[in-house]
């Protein structure tokens, strides 16, 4: 088989043949001929992402193969996750999954630490362990692995497998928000937001949220909208708020799904649309989402833009209810 390689070094996209005329990523023109055996493991794996993005799982799976034949940690840590989610045709098991992390840990590559860490943390093919987690993304962290790094922060806010701290929390979202990793700058923007570990700044929230929902981190752009909805840290603005929520709820991002159902409801930031927030509002609810649930169970009591249908809504307030949603435990009070 033929490969070819964008001629821009800033941008190297790698493509099996036949030659492209024009390169997707940069625009460029230049595409020169890769042999076979000259690909490497971060070839094969970018090969892999470009034959999942065209509806080819079979490639994918067999790139990512290829690329664990030549001992690459990252694929290994691919095809745990694909053992681990049910991906790429991969039948779900969590046992291979865990195989496959303690390869890459074994290589010595963090991410595989970090994998293992998480499944401890969840319980997930092993006895959940709060302790051992955090020695694993502690262990990680120590290889600057941002993901870890960020990982163990939360393990500082929640207190689990260590005594909590606010502080130390936010000085390693710091620490990984630094180094780019999204997650770590939407979690750092949040702990200045209400501040916790740092002084309180909308000003810093509002720049690490931003910094977040540059990389399309769903709840960033969320939050980031509601920074903009009440004018906290930037002007006001609606019409910036729903952009937001609506590129967040592209994502699936229930909350913002919620938000942006609100201001299709209201005409708040775009065209009013009863319908369409209908649509937002059922959407968030199938996904679990308690206050979307509570809030249909509201349109439904009143009626408003729904046939009225009382019984539908004490189901809806009880089930947003059983998810801890307190607005709906009143509802349902209410209802008696």
């Amino acid at each position: 088989m033929e490969f070819f390689r964008c001629d821009n070094p800033d941008c190297g996209f790698l493509t099996p043949g036949p030659e492209p005329d024009v390169c997707p990523r940069c625009g460029g023109e230049l595409f020169l001929p890769v042999d076979e055996d000259e690909l490497e493991g971060g070839d094969l794996l970018e090969l892999s992402d470009y034959a999942h993005d065209n509806g080819s799982d079979r490639d994918a799976l067999n790139y990512i193969k290829r690329a664990m034949e030549l001992e690459y940690p990252a694929a290994y840590y691919r095809m745990g996750v694909c053992f681990l989610l049910g991906k790429l045709g991969v039948e779900t098991d969590v046992q291979k999954a865990i195989s496959c992390f303690r390869t890459v840990a074994e290589m010595g590559d963090p991410s595989g630490w970090s994998a293992l860490a998480q499944l401890y943390q969840e319980g997930n093919g092993f006895d959940r362990d709060a302790v051992k987690s955090f020695e694993l993304f502690h262990k990680a962290a120590d290889a600057d692995y941002p993901p870890a790094i960020c990982a163990l922060g939360l393990c500082y806010e929640t207190g689990e497998g260590v005594e909590q701290s606010w502080e130390e929390a936010a000085s390693l979202y710091r620490r990984a928000a630094d180094m780019g990793n999204a997650r770590a700058q939407c979690n750092l923007a949040w702990c200045y937001e209400n501040g916790k570990g740092v002084d309180q700044s909308w000003g810093d929230a509002v720049y690490w949220y931003s910094m977040s929902a540059e990389q399309r981190f769903p709840r960033a752009m969320c939050n980031l909208g509601m920074c903009y909805e009440n004018g906290h840290g930037a002007q006001q603005s609606w019409e910036r708020a729903a952009k937001l929520y609506s590129a967040a709820a592209d994502r699936g991002y229930p909350p913002a799904q919620c938000n942006l159902a609100w201001c299709f409801k209201e005409g708040k930031g775009v065209e009013k649309d009863v319908a369409h927030a209908l649509a937002l509002y059922h959407s968030a609810a199938a996904a679990g989402d308690a206050r979307a649930i509570c809030t249909l169970g509201l349109l439904y009591e009143r009626g408003d833009g729904v046939r009225r249908d009382e019984e539908l809504a004490f189901r809806l307030y009880t089930q947003a209810a059983e998810l801890g949603h307190l607005t709906a435990y009143c509802s349902i009070g209410l209802c008696y």
